[in-house]
Formats: C-alpha cells, structure tokens, sequence
C-alpha cells in the first residue's frame, strides 16, 4: 500500500490537481486525501524521494508520543505520562508504521487528539470543538475507520452518563 500512496501523492504534484486523485492515470478513490496531501505537499518541499514519502506518518508518530505523555500527565502523573510514551514508542509495530508511509499513524493520531480532547472537555467545554475536528481529520485519513471515534465516546458517555457532551454547543 505504501507505494500506492506514494504513487498517487506524486500523481497529485504532476497533474496540479488536488481533488481527483489518480493512480497510473486511472482514478483512484480508495482512501480519503488528507495524508496523501500531506504526502504531495512533502514533496514539493524536499523532493519526490522516500524521506518524503514517509514523513508524514513519522511525523505522526512522533507527534503522538507527545500527545501520549500530556494525556498521562492530565489522567494520573508525571511519570504516567512518560511512561505511556515509552512504551509507545518500545512497540515493533509502532516502530515500523512510523517509518512507513502507511495510513495508521495519521489515523491513531486524530484518534489519540479526539479522546484527548474529549477528556478535556470534562474541564472546558471549548475543547469539544475539537473532538469534531479530530474527527473529521481522522476521517479524511482512512474514512469509515474513523468511526471508532464517535462509537467510542458514545459508549463513554452512555457508561459514565455524562450528558454534558451530547448537544454542546462547540461539538
């Protein structure tokens, strides 16, 4: 699948067009555009090569270490949130994914960010607005994956019957 990606995020450079994304000159609609754009963009700056290809999902990953260690912090301490991180990044197949120019590092990313903000919210509403946005940029990810995101919560929301969330405002 990485070379698929690559293919079409460098498709996307050589034909100028970011909405119709192409494979070998065929449309192609398999996945949802934003990591491929991220992707396209990566190689308009350092070229069409590998680093470019996986950047994205290794900026991810990196990304997600430290959305693990503020979410540890905030949920039980310091060390909790370090230690989140390291085993995070202890893992084979995290360790592979991040230097892959795959989908799911993009994804666990929005996903992390909409839990995280969804637990943020139970202090400041305003984060609500968020969990939207992690959610459709998740969904611009991988698609109908990104409906574990609202699944989830929901199952939170019915379990904890914390019904401040349902009809806020911000979401």
């Amino acid at each position: 699948d990485e070379a698929f990606y690559a293919q079409v995020s460098r498709e996307i450079l050589q034909n100028n067009d970011w909405i119709k994304l192409t494979w070998g000159g065929g449309a192609w609609s398999d996945k949802p555009p934003l990591a491929l754009w991220g992707t396209a963009v990566s190689y308009s700056i350092f070229g069409v090569n590998e680093f470019s290809a996986r950047l994205v999902s290794a900026v991810s990953g990196i990304a997600i270490v430290g959305v693990l260690y503020l979410f540890g912090s905030s949920l039980f301490s310091r060390r909790a949130g370090i230690a989140a991180s390291c085993f995070f990044m202890g893992t084979y197949h995290v360790l592979w994914s991040s230097k892959s120019g795959m989908l799911d590092m993009p994804l666990t990313l929005w996903t992390l960010l909409a839990f995280f903000f969804y637990y943020s919210a139970e202090e400041d509403r305003k984060y609500s607005f968020w969990i939207s946005i992690s959610f459709s940029m998740a969904f611009l990810t991988k698609g109908v994956a990104a409906l574990i995101i609202p699944a989830s919560i929901g199952v939170c929301v019915l379990s904890t019957r914390r019904w401040r969330i349902v009809g806020n405002r911000y979401c």
